[in-house]
């Protein structure tokens, strides 16, 4: 399900992964925990590696190009900490 696309050429929906899923956890639930993961994985690797931010934003930066599910939690959990400051609109 993370790596679930629309538009990524052979990304193709499972149903039967879908449903599965949704009869376990609800979609907020699961991209709650998903993006709590993600934070301390961040955290965890920030704290122990001067490189690992950087390699996060080449991540997210080549993931952002796609249109990934994934990107959802990642937006929730590491968004502000991964754009650079010139990437931030003022509305």
């Amino acid at each position: 399900m993370l790596n679930w696309s629309e538009v990524e050429p052979g990304c193709v929906a499972d149903p039967a992964v879908a449903e599965a899923l949704a009869s376990e956890i609800s979609d907020k639930a699961y991209e709650a925990k998903v993006s709590r993961l993600l934070q301390a994985a961040y955290e965890r690797e920030v704290s122990t590696d001067a490189a690992a931010k950087d390699s996060y934003r080449t991540a997210y930066s080549v993931l952002k190009r796609g249109d990934y599910y994934l990107m959802v939690m990642i937006e929730q959990a590491l968004g502000g900490k991964l754009r650079r400051w010139w990437q931030f609109s003022i509305s």
